[in-house]
């Protein structure tokens, strides 16, 4: 894990993913599964990037198009719906 992950920006990450429009529980099939979404998500996001190519990724408008952040949202959406 990269040194400059730290509790307080691994929880705003995990935050912000599980504080969606409650619309999504459906898309995972319920909010505990939304949770175990964001539970992977937030980790493999911090095995795989530090937290400054994060932010330039979010700033940029790059995110979404990521190839290796893609790969951790297919893989965490497997994970949750298999």
């Amino acid at each position: 894990m990269s040194a400059e992950w730290n509790s307080k920006n691994l929880k705003e990450v995990h935050d912000g993913c599980t504080s969606t429009d409650e619309s999504d529980y459906d898309t995972f099939g319920g909010k505990n599964k939304l949770i175990l979404y964001c539970d992977c998500s937030t980790y493999n996001l911090s095995q795989d990037f530090t937290v400054s190519e994060v932010e330039r990724l979010i700033y940029s408008g790059e995110m979404e198009s990521n190839e290796k952040f893609n790969k951790i949202v297919e893989y965490c959406i497997r994970l949750v719906l298999d």
